[in-house]
């Protein structure tokens, strides 16, 4: 019986279903015995007493080990990671108490090991192209820290994907739904009570819903204009 075997029926026994699953499977083996030459990652991540960390397959320390989560692979120098730590927060209770609890925040390095975005945010979404960062869910920022959106315009921004993201606000109590391109720069008007998730993917079109309508968005329009909008301001 080989790993992925082996996984299956674990996976089976306790009620689950490998085939549906998304989860990373990783096989924990000693040091002495993996064979670094045959790993075609260029960052190769490593546990020392809990964190993780980064080497090279010169088994060289890249970056020190610091954190809870990897998030993905790394390939070449052009590849960014998302890594998280997990920190102790509190609330106040309205009792008065203070209320403990565990949160994971994330941060993004580069190829090279070096940090980008400090593991400061709830939530890091990548767009699609690798340029563009939504900083938990409500601000916008170029992958050099150029702002795009202001912290707090919006109630919330999804990823952008292909030079667009759906962004929702607050009128007159109501949410209402829009796209912004990746100006910043509102495509669509926040008139909609909802917008179809589009952000990866890999999708044409979006359906826009006011009053109960249904109307459809072509999203390589709304990226042409965003496009011609760039060269616009060059």
């Amino acid at each position: 019986m080989n790993i992925f075997e082996t996984l299956k029926k674990y996976n089976n026994m306790n009620g689950g279903s490998l085939e549906n699953t998304s989860l990373k499977r990783n096989v924990l083996v000693p040091y002495e015995e993996y064979e670094i030459s045959k790993d075609k990652r260029l960052l190769i991540p490593f546990e020392y007493n809990g964190l993780k960390g980064f080497m090279n397959k010169d088994g060289g320390i890249v970056v020190k080990p610091k954190y809870h989560i990897i998030c993905n692979e790394c390939y070449s120098e052009q590849n960014l990671i998302k890594v998280g730590v997990i920190k102790s927060v509190y609330y106040l209770k309205n009792n008065g108490d203070v209320h403990p609890y565990l949160k994971t925040f994330y941060g993004l390095i580069d190829g090279k090991g070096e940090e980008l975005f400090e593991t400061n945010y709830t939530s890091i979404k990548l767009s699609t192209d690798k340029k563009i960062l939504t900083l938990n869910s409500n601000f916008v920022v170029t992958i050099d820290g150029k702002e795009i959106v202001p912290f707090g315009k919006y109630a919330w921004i999804d990823g952008f994907d292909n030079g667009l993201a759906r962004f929702k606000t607050i009128i007159n109590d109501k949410k209402k739904w829009g796209i912004i391109n990746d100006l910043g720069e509102e495509v669509v008007p926040p008139i909609y009570d909802e917008v179809y998730n589009f952000f990866g993917k890999n999708r044409t079109t979006t359906t826009c819903i006011e009053n109960g309508c249904r109307k459809e968005f072509s999203l390589t329009d709304l990226s042409f204009i965003a496009n011609k909008k760039h060269i616009s301001k060059k």
